[in-house]
């Protein structure tokens, strides 16, 4: 996240899961459930950083 993204985000920066790399969305057939995956952008392999979900989709 670049620094002017930090300043008009503010306090509410410290409730986000990440701050750098990839975000996916990975919905289940059917579309009743997805999962937030985000990957590291530092390196051309993308490796997962961290899995969320799965969660109910509304």
């Amino acid at each position: 996240m670049i620094e002017a993204n930090r300043i008009v985000i503010g306090d509410l920066v410290d409730r986000l899961k990440s701050t750098q790399g990839h975000i996916v969305l990975r919905v289940a057939p059917g579309g009743d459930t997805f999962q937030v995956i985000i990957l590291d952008d530092s390196a051309e392999t993308y490796r997962v950083k961290a899995v969320f979900g799965p969660y109910q989709s509304k």
